[in-house]
This record gives C-alpha cells, structure tokens and sequence, in this order.
C-alpha cells in the first residue's frame, strides 16, 4: 500500500491525544489507548510481545485474543492506525511527539544546540499505571534532562546566554534538586557579570536542599560563588548570610 499524507499525530508527553488535521480522533476504549501508546513509545511490537506487555498477568491465549479485539476495533477507524507484517504491529504515518522527544536529545547529546521540541518539559503519560511504562517514564526523565544540561553548554560555549538560559531552567525545572542544572545557570548569570542572579540561585537551591532533604550544596557549588558572597555581604552589611 502506497504512503498517504494524512497529517496524523499521536502525542503521548503530558497526556493522550491523538489528531489528524489537527482534529481530535476518539479513541473510547482504554485498550486500544493502550495499544497506540505501547506502540509509539517502543515502536514495533511482535503481536506476541506486546499481548504479554499489556496483560501480563493473563494467559498467552487470553491476552493475545484481548490484542486481536484490540487490533480489530482499531481497525475499524478509516484510514487504518495500525500497520502489520510478520507478525509485527507497527503505527501507520502518525507522527509521534515522543519520537520528536527521543530524536532531540540524542543530537543534543551529541552537541546539536537546536531548540527543544514542544512537550520537552512533560511527563510521559503521567498517572498511568502500566508497568511497562515506569522504566520507560524513568528513562525519558533522566535522558532529557542529560540532554537539556548537554544542550544548555553548547549554547552557553557558543555565547548564546538567553538560550542557554532558557534549557538550563527546563532541566532545572524537572528536577528542582540537580546540582548540574543549578550550576549552569550559575555559570550563564556569571558569564553575563550577573553576580546578584547567581548569588540569588545558589540560595534558592542550598535552601531547597536544607528544606527537602536536610542537606547542603557540593563544596564545589559552594567555592563557585562563596567569594561573590563574601563582596554582597561585605557591601550589604544586612544581606543575608548563607553559612
């Protein structure tokens, strides 16, 4: 069968929404949801495979006839989701947000400084409980906060400070208690002679820390601005002292 544009696309960070033409395709049946998620966010599933993922707890038989229904109310949609070739399932030209997700982090891993691709700052398929999506949930977090921190350097080597900026806070913001994204931003407010923005940072964060987990900053975050502390503190005799 020949490709068809059909503008078809299957967003998974954040929440479940599936469009073609920028209009809502309903899919009513938590199953089949089930189904399009596993499959754009793994890929290519042998019908075996992704029977056992999605009842795991079923027999072969059970779970492989859940798959068939499922395949065949899928089916029934014009313009066919779903493609299949040995026994394999695949989604069919749907353009997937967590593939546009996963293909930016590996170039900015790689030291591509393009901007972030919409949904970056999500949750894969937040409150959903399937098993199978924990690790991949775990995965997608750590890896794009990796990629976010790898881009916000690039941008800063660059000299590009607002952009940097802008990625550093995204990562920062995704985990509120990593040290590397709070040192970036850091080093992008001392880049720019920033001195009061970075010295504001470090407080929210050894704060945060003391708060959260009764904890204090690495020596090495602490010597980065102990010094622009000291000259706040020795201009602003009343500033407040971090220890």
């Amino acid at each position: 069968m020949s490709s068809v544009e059909t503008n078809r696309r299957l967003e998974v960070l954040g929440t479940f929404h599936l469009s073609e033409q920028n209009r809502p395709i309903i899919i009513d049946r938590p199953s089949c949801r089930r189904l399009l998620a596993l499959l754009a966010v793994r890929g290519s599933q042998h019908r075996s495979v992704a029977a056992e993922t999605l009842w795991p707890l079923l027999s072969d038989k059970r779970s492989l006839g859940n798959l068939r229904g499922v395949i065949w109310r899928l089916r029934q949609h014009e313009n066919s989701l779903l493609g299949e070739d040995s026994g394999y399932i695949s989604l069919r030209d749907v353009d997937i947000d967590f593939d546009e997700a996963m293909t930016w982090c590996h170039r900015a891993l790689e030291g591509d400084a393009g901007p972030p691709p919409p949904g970056i700052d999500r949750d894969l398929l937040p409150g959903w409980v399937d098993t199978w999506l924990i690790t991949e949930r775990e995965d997608f977090h750590l890896l794009r906060v990796y990629a976010l921190e790898s881009a916000a350097r690039t941008l800063l080597r660059a000299g590009r400070t607002g952009a940097a900026c802008r990625v550093a806070a995204i990562a920062a913001g995704l985990d509120p208690l990593r040290e590397s994204a709070v040192r970036l931003l850091i080093e992008i407010s001392l880049h720019e002679d920033n001195i009061v923005a970075a010295i504001r940072q470090f407080e929210r964060f050894a704060e945060l820390l003391h708060t959260e987990i009764d904890a204090e900053p690495s020596s090495e975050l602490t010597a980065l601005v102990s010094h622009l502390v000291d000259v706040r503190n020795h201009a602003h005799p009343g500033a407040r002292r971090h220890p």
